[in-house]
């Protein structure tokens, strides 16, 4: 790989002769003009990116990416680098345009690009960015949210559920709201800067192997990761506004299909994509019945794609539902989805002691790592039967309100049970029971 940096980009770049005067400006020493194209000037930036996107349109897509005066090259092998940098040099030279040696990074295995690095096993923050915002403290004005969001939103692809987390500091960006630094907004802004300390390694897209989609949707969000070989390519989330958090549970996951497609279209356009979502009712979408005009119109714009469905139920899609519900620490939930992975459905649910020791040793991690998961689990272990939640053989209960996988086997004696129990208030009043 290789990066290339213009020399003063844009005052490569003439202004036309009849635009000039409109950049005169007014001195004690008199008038003048720009010949140049400057910084400042409203049209700068899209004039100057859409010059070199000319000049480099023979390559750029094929070896060559470009953002403004940042370009960077990457090729297979060294031989086929040597032949990609003559062809930039060659259209480069013919535009008349130079560059910056002491910017330029020639033939390396890894490179900083646009404050992220880039290397052939995928692409990583950059340690000395991260540690600016991970240094922040707290913000003591709404300038200073804006600010703080500014620095993380560059690297929301690499934070799942990033604008979940996010919501309380966005409440502080409305328009008219009043600075409160409350306890929520002080969570949020840790669980960021410790998310991004943690963040994956983002694999580069591999466009001849099968592209994944994990879609999921809450009620104040939706999200989305884009994998292959089970590993991110990239994250990808939003708040909803007011109408949409009104929308029904599977028009709101239908939603985070629909915006996650577009948001990455751009990964897989017309090859087949995988989606997958444990809402089961998205699955049959395309052949439903009594459908509501906006899911109509939504299944034709599915239809645009070249979609595989797969219906995965929370129970064999661990990690991405906890990704999606309550964000802890990556390797955490890494060690879950392995220690559960020989639950292959609902027919042999089986839990051994060994199981239930190593996921208690996961929930302790991340009773460290995670404020809400830290209040939940030790409400659950307070005396007293006001308690909000409660643990009921190892499982966490709010209101006693259990809910557990049953095995297909027992399935007729436990409806049968509860049938010529149901009278029977204190069946009724305890999971013991079952």
């Amino acid at each position: 790989m290789s990066t290339l940096d213009l020399r003063s980009g844009y005052f490569q770049l003439a202004i036309s002769p009849k635009d000039i005067e409109k950049t005169a400006f007014i001195t004690r020493n008199g008038t003048f003009a720009f010949l140049r194209m400057p910084f400042g000037l409203s049209g700068a930036a899209p004039n100057f990116q859409r010059a070199i996107d000319i000049i480099l349109q023979p390559v750029i897509g094929r070896f060559v990416s470009v953002y403004m005066d940042d370009v960077i090259i990457t090729s297979p092998s060294f031989k086929d680098h040597l032949d990609h940098l003559t062809r930039v040099f060659t259209l480069l030279r013919d535009a008349g345009l130079t560059l910056n040696k002491e910017k330029c990074h020639f033939a390396r295995d890894k490179l900083k690009y646009l404050g992220l690095i880039i290397s052939k096993e995928g692409i990583e923050t950059d340690n000395k960015k991260i540690r600016a915002i991970t240094e922040m403290k707290p913000p003591k004005n709404n300038r200073e949210v804006s600010k703080f969001l500014g620095m993380t939103g560059w690297y929301q692809k690499f934070i799942p559920r990033y604008a979940d987390i996010c919501e309380p500091l966005y409440q502080l960006k409305k328009k008219g709201a009043k600075f409160n630094w409350s306890r929520e907004a002080q969570d949020s802004f840790d669980q960021i800067k410790r998310t991004l300390t943690e963040a994956p390694i983002l694999q580069l897209a591999n466009f001849s192997e099968q592209f994944n989609l994990f879609t999921d949707a809450s009620g104040v969000g939706i999200g989305a990761v884009l994998q292959q070989n089970q590993k991110p390519i990239a994250f990808a989330s939003r708040t909803l506004n007011k109408a949409e958090r009104n929308y029904t549970v599977t028009e709101r996951e239908c939603l985070a299909v629909i915006w996650a497609l577009n948001k990455f279209k751009t990964y897989f356009g017309p090859l087949p994509v995988k989606v997958i979502t444990d809402h089961v009712a998205l699955t049959k979408l395309t052949n439903g019945k009594n459908l509501s005009s906006r899911m109509i119109r939504w299944a034709l714009k599915l239809s645009e794609f070249n979609i595989e469905w797969e219906h995965r139920p929370g129970v064999q899609n661990v990690v991405a539902d906890l990704l999606s519900k309550n964000p802890g620490r990556n390797s955490q939930l890494t060690n879950l989805h392995r220690s559960l992975s020989s639950i292959h459905s609902l027919r042999n649910v089986s839990y051994t002691e060994k199981l239930v020791v190593k996921v208690q040793s996961i929930m302790y991690n991340l009773e460290d790592c995670d404020t809400h998961f830290s209040y939940v689990w030790g409400d659950s272990g307070n005396i007293g039967n006001d308690r909000a939640y409660q643990l009921a053989k190892g499982a966490i209960c709010q209101d006693m309100n259990l809910s557990m996988p049953v095995p297909l086997s027992h399935r007729k004696q436990l409806a049968w049970q509860r049938t010529v129990s149901a009278w029977n208030s204190e069946f009724l009043a305890s999971p013991k029971a079952l």
